[in-house]
């Protein structure tokens, strides 16, 4: 359904389960809201994600770590 893949976002995150500082996280996001090609080399966690669907999906914030976690920034069309 075309109308449906519109909005559609796809998240693919593999996390080894380091907790040193250098913890590396890869994730790839997937749909026609993504600009192809694009990186975000920011320092960001899984809150990140959370608040992007908390703010896409205009739900209430958990209130924890996620309203002080940045934003997802430079790969939106």
């Amino acid at each position: 359904n075309a109308s449906m893949m519109e909005r559609t976002l796809i998240v693919i995150t593999y996390d080894e389960g380091s907790y040193d500082l250098d913890n590396k996280i890869y994730t790839v996001f997937l749909g026609p809201s993504i600009v192809a090609g694009a990186a975000n080399d920011e320092r960001h966690s899984h809150y990140s994600l959370l608040r992007l669907m908390e703010e896409e999906w205009d739900i209430n914030s958990l209130g924890l770590k996620d309203l002080d976690s940045p934003p997802i920034n430079g790969i939106w069309k």
